[in-house]
């Protein structure tokens, strides 16, 4: 049973609450189950919009060192993971030494990496086609039972009258007897004979069932210091989006005007709206300071928590036969030869500034080509490391690097309707 609460607002006066139980009481005590550790920093303010998320705060006091656990439906960790914030507000007095979370590897590669690959919901065709080289047992329609190895399944073409054909797959099978090429729709099931192979598959179909049958995990915080230490941590993650629906409230009767002469009467017409939120969590919440904001802010989802992998490219070794051995110029030469590049460097420096004056650009000016005339300090530093110039520190990584800039700015409109007292 999903938690429903509602709220009256009447007129802009207010709102009026009622609750009913959280979905993890009656759903046999998954909400009694949660970590003892999670109970440290219960939740004391949620906010949820009209875009499908909400926002939820935990405070609470820790004493020394703690690991706080707080459980997760496996869906919410990519929001848990793209917005927790976790602060320590004793200012000096505790740290954060970290979230950790146990990382899923995406289905479709663990599947791949067992011997039998049933990543892609194989067929029996497909299956029998990937088990090339095993041996297996095929139970055929008429009873009969055929041993061997399996060499390959092809599709053949086979008339169905005189005008048409249909494509049948045949599977081959290598026996005591020879090859064998036996009709896949007469194979009613087959079982590998190599317990090997057979245990793979097992562990194949058990991870997949894993796979479907993880629906929590578990966060946990590391947190370190001494006393009592006050912590918050704030997330957003999925929350139903909380609806309107209206009363009109008109007098029962029309009342006579009963005061002094000249005054009058005036008849009320009450309208009330009243705001519906449900709690699908299987957390209760238990004096918690809720706000109700009309605005639809953007929200959208981002895979964090799967691990990505990137496709690489294949570069194939170069096979190309050469006669001769290949001559490479350049390279780390001796001092002599070093000397004597020096030298033509700056005999020919002069004609390269004067055609870069004559109307067009040097590139050898520039430092873009390979005989540019450059200080001697620097090309002796690549060749003795004793001479060279002072490591790079981190104030010149700052110096280089562009500055952050950052600016604050509002951005549309919302209404937030906020509760007077704590809701339970």
């Amino acid at each position: 049973m999903k938690s429903m609460l509602s709220f009256a607002l009447v007129a802009a006066a207010g709102l009026v609450v009622g609750i009913a139980p959280a979905r993890g009481q009656e759903a046999g005590g998954v909400a009694a189950a949660a970590d003892q550790d999670g109970a440290k920093l219960p939740l004391r303010r949620i906010t949820l919009y009209r875009s499908g998320v909400g926002a939820f705060e935990r405070r609470g006091l820790i004493e020394g060192d703690a690991n706080v656990q707080l459980r997760f439906d496996t869906k919410q960790i990519n929001d848990i993971l793209k917005s927790m914030i976790v602060l320590d507000l004793s200012k000096g007095q505790g740290r954060i030494e970290g979230v950790s979370y146990g990382s899923k590897e995406p289905l479709s590669k663990r599947l791949s990496s067992f011997a039998v690959d049933i990543s892609d919901d194989p067929s029996m065709q497909a299956l029998l086609g990937r088990l090339r080289g095993a041996e297996v047992s095929l139970k055929l329609a008429e009873g009969r039972e055929l041993v061997g190895t399996v060499l390959g399944v092809e599709t053949r073409q086979e008339p169905v009258n005189k005008d048409a054909v249909t494509n049948v797959a045949f599977v081959n099978v290598l026996t005591s007897d020879g090859v064998v090429s036996v009709r896949l729709p007469q194979v009613v099931s087959f079982d590998l004979r190599d317990a090997a192979l057979k245990s793979e598959l097992n562990k194949a179909l058990s991870a997949l069932a894993e796979y479907r049958a993880d629906r929590t995990k578990t966060v946990d915080i590391r947190l370190a210091g001494q006393g009592a230490r006050e912590i918050v941590v704030g997330y957003v993650q999925e929350a139903p989006v909380w609806k309107t629906s209206y009363r009109l409230i008109l007098p029962d009767t029309k009342k006579e005007a009963k005061a002094e002469k000249g005054s009058e009467t005036k008849e009320g017409v009450t309208l009330q709206g009243w705001a519906i939120v449900e709690n699908t969590t299987d957390e209760d919440w238990n004096q918690v300071t809720l706000s109700l904001v009309s605005g639809r802010p953007v929200s959208f989802t981002m895979d964090l928590y799967e691990p990505l992998y990137v496709t690489r490219p294949d570069v194939p070794v170069p096979t190309v036969p050469g006669v001769m051995p290949r001559m490479f110029e350049g390279g780390l030469a001796s001092k002599d030869r070093f000397e004597a590049l020096k030298q033509a460097d700056a005999s020919g420096a002069e004609s390269r500034r004067e055609a870069s004056t004559a109307g067009r650009p040097s590139r050898a000016r520039a430092g873009l080509m390979p005989g540019a005339a450059k200080p001697a300090a620097p090309m002796e530093a690549a060749f003795d490391v004793a001479a060279g110039s002072p490591p790079v520190t981190s104030e010149d990584l700052a110096a280089y690097a562009a500055r952050t800039q950052a600016a604050a700015m509002e951005v549309g409109e919302v209404f937030q309707y906020q509760l007077e007292s704590p809701v339970t």
